[in-house]
């Protein structure tokens, strides 16, 4: 998910910008930088039907930093560095309560983005582009002794294999009202990273409405998104031992997680070239189809951004 939360986000202030100098285009090259923050907050909603585990507080802190470069009207490259920090509670029956941590840079993303259709109501966009292996698949869980035991894989930062990403956004605008939609993949397609496993497909599905307020640079919306994870083919070479199986067995089975959110967003242009955005949401509805049917719910998330260009 952590990826294509990076690869909507920057497709929608793509659009925006879009929308904004349809009648008098910028001289190009042009360069736009973004930096943003979000924060989400989860806790354990269900245990492990086997009984073995289930999940307390958990945290997530994810930083973006992108660059754009406009190729010409229609063609756009982009680059993302991402930051991830995850903190997990993981409550073992018989053997108490862990409190798991890791955070590094994770996988690069570059990409180039096409605009199909650019019209006064209609936008619609498509991307294809590379996921790099930057991030690290070697995050030691600290239990281990022998320091040589990695931390399941929820915990790692990166995929540790090159992956393909594609993608297509919609939006539709009216005074007052932008529904959007998009349809988001991660292709793992080059084989077992050198920990002996690949992680599984991503599909995504994004859709929101929004209706911003005018003269106040406030938008309520509802957002939502269902997503489909394949299950990891092969093992992390450290995590074989046959008694530690069933703690594992919730990745080599498909995920499947979906959400609907009310949030209010806040946008201010202090400048024609910088501005910020802020935004916080609490979840209405969620589930989640897995396996164990252990489930992880969002309390509520945030998220903060400058953006400038040049």
């Amino acid at each position: 998910m952590k990826l294509l939360i990076a690869l909507l986000f920057f497709q929608l202030a793509f659009a925006n910008e879009s929308t904004s100098t349809m009648e008098a285009p910028k001289a190009l090259p042009k360069f736009k930088a973004t930096f943003d923050s979000y924060y989400y907050d989860f806790k354990g909603e269900r245990p492990a039907q086997s009984g073995l585990f289930d999940f307390g507080n958990t945290t997530l802190k994810m930083q973006f930093f992108a660059l754009q470069y406009q190729l010409s009207p229609s063609w756009t490259l982009m680059g993302i560095a991402q930051h991830y920090e995850n903190s997990v509670i993981t409550n073992v029956t018989g053997f108490g309560s862990s409190k798991d941590s890791s955070q590094g840079i994770a996988d690069f993303l570059v990409s180039g983005v096409h605009m199909q259709l650019l019209s006064p109501s209609v936008i619609l966009l498509t991307d294809v582009g590379l996921s790099l292996p930057t991030g690290s698949i070697d995050e030691k869980n600290p239990v281990d002794t022998t320091g040589r035991k990695n931390y399941p894989y929820n915990m790692q930062l990166g995929s540790g294999t090159l992956d393909q990403t594609l993608g297509v956004t919609a939006l539709w605008l009216q005074p007052g009202l932008q529904v959007g939609g998009r349809f988001a993949t991660i292709l793992r397609t080059s084989g077992f990273n050198e920990n002996g496993y690949r992680l599984g497909h991503q599909f995504k599905t994004d859709a929101w409405v929004d209706i911003p307020v005018a003269n106040t640079g406030l938008t309520p919306r509802v957002v939502g998104y269902y997503k489909h994870r394949n299950r990891i083919k092969g093992q992390d070479s450290t995590l074989r031992n046959p008694f530690e199986r069933p703690y594992l067995e919730y990745y080599y089975h498909d995920q499947i997680n979906w959400d609907v959110s009310v949030a209010l967003q806040y946008k201010k242009d202090f400048t024609p070239a910088v501005g910020f955005k802020a935004e916080v949401g609490v979840p209405m509805a969620q589930d989640t189809i897995n396996y164990d049917d252990v489930a992880i719910f969002t309390e509520y998330y945030g998220t903060l951004g400058v953006t400038g260009s040049f």
